[in-house]
């Protein structure tokens, strides 16, 4: 705590100074003087008659065009549809990072896996390791775990941690006087998480729908993360070494390279069966949308007709399986967010005390037969204040502006053709200043593409982990989203 207080003066400090060259930003950063300018916005039209908000989309043109080369050589070119993700007006939101609670979790786990009876699993149990947990549920913490734990935790969450430990005593010494040699079966699981630590088995549990010992491979399962963690929630069908893996992470990273044979469908296909699959890309986005209702809101960015397939090791290339890829972010009334895969660390100073901060996005693999086979939720917000309702954005031509100006920035020595792929208009997190765990949501052109050489080498993808440039509508400033503003 001292040495982040002693970072966060010399950060205040240094605000004062003047951003230099090599800054890749439009230096307008502080949310604070971002905030005062829509609240003052905002109090003039309160003092006026307040004219009947535009909608976004009519604020622009249908393609973002453009062809400049830099001062260092570097051509840049676009003729791409604008996607505006909001039906009217964008908010400014002031959000937080926050977690499912133990009803919405237990809620989404029994959808996911199809049951109401739900059992937390452990691998697979002998004589040994019931006394090695019997050991450790008994031993007395050491100060010096307290006060580790009480650094991201309240004094009522470690005193439910010590219940948690004096419980599960209680179950392993049952085990330890039941034990005749067979597997245990599984208990029941009651929505609680992991309490965190440095291992696997203090930050995961997966959750299964029976209590039979089985290799968790051959289950449906769905995993839940202890508190200090940004996922919410990660499920897999069963794995056999016909179809291979089934994590939501290779379909997703393959739908980024087109080049493995994997395509974008057109919204206008979304009803339109897939040649392989025997459902559309609507009926598997149905498949997901019920598993969430109540919890949160969502809306679908984009669907891909993606695999498996891993990018190295023994079985690089091999296609196990086909299936849609469902990229969703949540609503903030009618607006939402583009989908981004990178996570936030604060600036250079605060890297060291900051905690990383994922965008939240859904992403879902749904086979052609409609079965569900991996899902991840990443991060959630919780909306503290809305400043505004209709955020007043810059002109077109001053975006365009603002992204040859951050280009000759970026690029001061470069010869390449930069070629934009899509661009988005909708809402993105920044963080507040020094602040972990608050943010910000605001209108941003979020631009992904790549660049190639003229030899046709492919220089860099700019893509959705690593997008090539995210203006804030707002005051054109430059957002990165590795480290959050």
């Amino acid at each position: 705590m001292k040495k982040f207080l002693a970072l966060l003066l010399t950060a205040l400090f240094l605000v004062g100074c003047q951003p230099t060259p090599e800054e890749d930003a439009i230096s307008r950063k502080n949310t604070n003087v971002l905030i005062q300018t829509i609240q003052t916005v905002e109090m003039t039209q309160a003092d006026d008659a307040v004219p009947t908000p535009i909608p976004v989309k009519t604020q622009f043109p249908e393609r973002f065009q453009c062809d400049f080369t830099t001062n260092g050589g570097a051509r840049f070119t676009a003729d791409v549809p604008i996607r505006v993700l909001c039906d009217g007006t964008f908010p400014v939101i002031r959000v937080e990072r926050s977690n499912l609670s133990r009803d919405e979790r237990i809620l989404l786990v029994k959808r996911l896996l199809g049951s109401d009876t739900l059992y937390l699993h452990q691998q697979t149990v002998t004589l040994a390791y019931i006394e090695s947990m019997i050991a450790e549920s008994m031993r007395e913490l050491t100060d010096e775990e307290k006060e580790a734990f009480l650094i991201d935790h309240t004094q009522e969450d470690l005193e439910e941690w010590v219940q948690s430990r004096e419980e599960s005593a209680s179950y392993w010494q049952e085990c330890y006087r039941s034990y005749n040699g067979d597997p245990q079966p599984y208990p029941k699981w009651d929505g609680s998480l992991p309490p965190g630590g440095d291992t696997i088995e203090t930050t995961e549990y997966h959750i299964v729908c029976t209590s039979e010992p089985k290799p968790l491979n051959t289950y449906c399962h769905a995993d839940v993360v202890s508190a200090d963690r940004d996922e919410q929630i990660f499920y897999a069908a069963p794995r056999n070494e016909e179809t291979g893996i089934s994590h939501v992470h290779w379909f997703d990273n393959n739908a980024s390279r087109p080049e493995t044979g994997t395509e974008r469908i057109a919204p206008e296909d979304y009803d339109r069966i897939h040649e392989g699959a025997s459902v559309t890309a609507s009926q598997a986005v149905g498949r997901v949308l019920p598993c969430f209702d109540g919890i949160t809101e969502l809306k679908v960015v984009d669907i891909f007709w993606s695999h498996n397939a891993s990018a190295d090791g023994d079985d690089r290339g091999k296609i196990g399986r086909w299936a849609y890829l469902i990229r969703m972010t949540p609503i903030f009334g009618n607006a939402y967010m583009p989908y981004c895969k990178a996570t936030s660390t604060g600036g250079q100073i605060e890297t060291d005390v900051m905690r990383p901060w994922r965008y939240e996005h859904v992403c879902a693999a749904v086979a052609g037969d409609g079965t569900l086979l991996s899902l991840i939720w990443e991060s959630r917000l919780k909306v503290t204040e809305i400043l505004t309702e209709t955020a007043k954005l810059l002109p077109y031509d001053e975006i365009l502006s603002s992204f040859q100006q951050n280009m000759n920035r970026r690029y001061p020595n470069s010869h390449f053709t930069g070629t934009v792929q899509d661009v988005t208009l909708g809402l993105f997190r920044i963080r507040e200043q020094y602040s972990q765990d608050t943010g910000l949501l605001v209108p941003a052109w979020f631009i992904t593409g790549e660049a190639v050489y003229e030899s046709g080498e492919i220089l860099s993808t700019w893509n959705e982990s690593n997008p090539l440039c995210v203006i804030n509508a707002i005051d054109g400033s430059i957002i990165n989203p590795r480290i959050g503003y």
